[in-house]
């Protein structure tokens, strides 16, 4: 079931990209346990991924994955520019969000298409009224962003939103 749910993130992001272009490749920050990257290496896209867990990275190895810790994916994997960049639940977690999108920003080519979700705040008022806090941890959890604040957020790093995703844009930032 796991596996099966990553997807529908990932068909989004393809309807987005120039599926003609030979040589796609795919890096997903905060890999977990490499399903999205199994998933694109089965379609036949290049897929790189780095988290900070050794344990998932671990069994991303295990199954073949390009994956290294945040410290060494650069040098181990120093030429990764990707046409798909994944931050799937995850960016709830990151403490340097200005810092997590240089570095992805790096990592992006002209037209990249980069796929976020996470945590946004009306969770925390669904889970107030149930009276039992599931998936709001606020020890883990430190960003919750509304919709039109992501957007506003992305848009400082030059991407701009196509429905559920956000693409770099080819102009000026």
């Amino acid at each position: 079931k796991r596996k099966v749910s990553h997807i529908g993130p990932l068909l989004e992001v393809l309807s987005h990209v120039n599926l003609e272009k030979d040589g796609l490749t795919l890096f997903d920050y905060g890999c977990g346990f490499g399903y999205s990257m199994s998933l694109a290496r089965e379609l036949g896209i290049k897929a790189f991924g780095v988290d900070i867990d050794e344990e998932r990275l671990s069994v991303c190895r295990h199954l073949g994955l390009n994956v290294a810790g945040p410290m060494e994916f650069d040098k181990e994997f120093p030429e990764v520019k990707a046409d798909i960049i994944l931050l799937q639940s995850n960016i709830e977690h990151i403490i340097d969000l200005s810092g997590t999108m240089d570095y992805l920003k790096g990592k992006s080519k002209k037209g990249t298409v980069l796929y976020v979700n996470g945590l946004t705040p009306r969770i925390i008022s669904i889970e107030k009224k149930r009276g039992q806090f599931v998936k709001a941890h606020f020890i883990e959890h430190i960003n919750y962003f509304p919709v039109k604040t992501l957007d506003f957020f992305m848009g400082k790093y030059g991407y701009f939103p196509l429905r559920a995703v956000w693409h770099l844009s080819s102009g000026k930032i």
